[in-house]
């Protein structure tokens, strides 16, 4: 007999991973909230009487306040309570959700965009902080932060096919309606679920500089930081621009399909995601970081070559099935590989540094890719970003090496006392 028994169990697990709980739910509420936005954005904003490139800028507004905030953020979380910043920070989302989907013109979307990403970054690198925390010394980091980008993936894979079948039935601005009750409800659980024991004011940036026997600047500009950042870049750049913008609008207007059959094909992707996800969840604790990473960098590139010579519905939905499963256990390594290189008292700062360039290409993927395609197609923007892809995995695979656990090649451990 379990001298535990089960309620004690529980009571051990939840002790153990009541932070990792109540944050993962958190964020999925708000990954539902955007999912279901994502085959609607480009469109809502055609219909508002933008192009593809204003719309290509309008999708990429988002990135310019996340990388704003993704520094301050990273700060906040060394000054104040990380509890009371991770429950107020859906209501920014909540507002903005609520200006989109009331605006007269496509004008509008721009600061609700805005002020969308200040919220999203704010929960984003302060979540992600607080799970260093809950993971910190642990062996199955990798199955943990596998679960972690399966909740997550779940919440925004499902969304497309619920934002597009919203939007053929009742139009896009119902679509931005539901995505303000979900971040409304995202905001009610954070005040409530997340552990009123989790403070998270671990010490100072100064502090941790002490400890670190020195300045941050040398971490900053480490060749093993700078890679796995460029890596992260690429990823947003690519595969978030080619989401968000290139794939729908080649979807609606090269292949005639409607919203809910571009939001279906976009959340078969995720559900081949969770696949790989949960299968292959603890691939990085066996093999490590590194080669997942390099892996699922190649494979990146090649499902938007098939995404571009796709031609008609079936090879769509293939080339989506096949992105779900290239992008099931990249995520997890990168977050991995970042926290190998570490130090733990530095976290927070080399978190927000990494999420600023990563929300960089957020930025420049949309505007870019916009521009190469009213240049030169669709097709063309699909072939710029897997070339990107193949270029910054080639320079990890140089810096970081190929095979074994932990950070790598001598040149590209940082310190010690990692996370």
């Amino acid at each position: 007999m379990n001298p535990i028994g089960i309620k004690g169990t529980r009571r051990v697990l939840f002790s153990e991973y009541g932070l990792l709980i109540a944050v993962i739910l958190e964020l999925v509420m708000i990954d539902l909230g955007s999912g279901i936005t994502t085959p609607v954005l480009p469109l809502y904003a055609g219909s508002l009487g933008a192009g593809i490139g204003l719309a290509g800028t309008i999708v990429g507004a988002i990135g310019v306040s996340r990388t704003l905030v993704d520094l301050p953020a990273g700060y906040l979380a060394t000054r104040v309570n990380r509890r009371l910043l991770l429950g107020l920070s859906p209501l920014l989302v909540a507002v903005a959700a609520l200006g989109a989907a009331v605006a007269p013109g496509y004008w509008l979307l721009v600061p609700a965009r805005l002020l969308e990403g200040a919220g999203i970054a704010l929960v984003n690198t302060i979540a992600m902080i607080a799970l260093a925390d809950s993971v910190a010394g642990k062996g199955n980091r990798g199955r943990i932060m596998s679960l972690y980008q399966a909740a997550r993936r779940g919440g925004n894979g499902l969304g497309p096919l619920v934002g597009g079948v919203l939007a053929d039935a009742l139009g896009y601005r119902a679509v931005y309606l539901v995505y303000a009750a979900l971040a409304a409800a995202s905001f009610l659980w954070a005040w409530f679920g997340i552990p009123r024991s989790y403070a998270g004011r671990p010490q100072s940036a100064a502090e941790g500089e002490k400890r670190a026997g020195g300045k941050a600047g040398p971490f900053l500009l480490h060749p093993a930081f700078i890679v796995v950042c460029l890596v992260a870049f690429a990823f947003f750049f690519g595969r978030i621009a080619s989401r968000r913008l290139i794939i729908p609008v080649l979807g609606q207007q090269v292949l005639g399909l409607s919203a809910s059959r571009i939001g279906l094909a976009l959340t078969l992707a995720t559900v081949s995601n969770l696949v790989t996800l949960y299968y292959m969840g603890n691939l990085t604790d066996r093999v490590g970081s590194r080669p997942v990473v390099v892996a699922s960098g190649l494979l990146s590139a090649a499902y938007l070559v098939g995404y571009a010579l796709s031609d008609n519905l079936a090879t769509f939905v293939l080339a989506s099935l096949f992105w779900g499963f290239c992008s099931g256990f990249g995520g997890p390594a990168r977050n991995v590989y970042l926290m190998d290189i570490s130090p733990r008292h530095l976290y927070p700062l080399l978190l927000s540094v990494y999420r600023t360039v990563a929300d960089t290409g957020f930025i420049l993927g949309p505007f870019l890719l916009g521009l190469v395609s009213g240049a030169a197609g669709l097709a063309w923007a699909l072939y710029v970003a897997a070339g990107l892809f193949t270029a910054v995995t080639a320079a990890f695979l140089v810096v970081a090496g190929w095979g074994g656990k932990g950070p790598g090649k001598p040149a590209s451990r940082l310190t010690d006392g990692r996370i």
